[in-house]
């Protein structure tokens, strides 16, 4: 399971790269578009959907050809890696609840 949330979490980054957003002020859809078709992406999308993400959640962007909800995407992303972990410690703590109430009433 470790190694599940390690290779999930590298594919996350190798996506979405980490960025300190303070560098990028401002950051257009255009920018986002030109940073997301890279092969060397600097993550910029990170910046520009959490500066108004309520409202950028929707937007579409252009990327070869195709409309995407770059914003919808990222998020469901960043949560899955981000709650992965709890997740699993929570399904173990389950699991072994059960083993305990199973072995204690034999």
């Amino acid at each position: 399971m470790i190694v599940y949330i390690k290779i999930q979490q590298q594919d996350f980054l190798a996506q979405y790269p980490d960025v300190d957003c303070s560098l990028y002020k401002d950051v257009t859809k255009s920018q986002v578009e030109i940073d997301y078709s890279s092969s060397t992406k600097q993550g910029i999308l990170e910046c520009y959907c959490k500066a108004d993400l309520t409202n950028r959640i929707d937007d579409f962007f252009s990327i070869d050809g195709q409309d995407l909800h770059l914003c919808q995407t990222w998020l469901q992303k960043d949560l899955f890696v981000n709650l992965l972990p709890i997740l699993i410690v929570m399904v173990i703590v389950t699991l072994n609840m059960v083993m305990q109430t199973l072995f204690k009433s034999e």
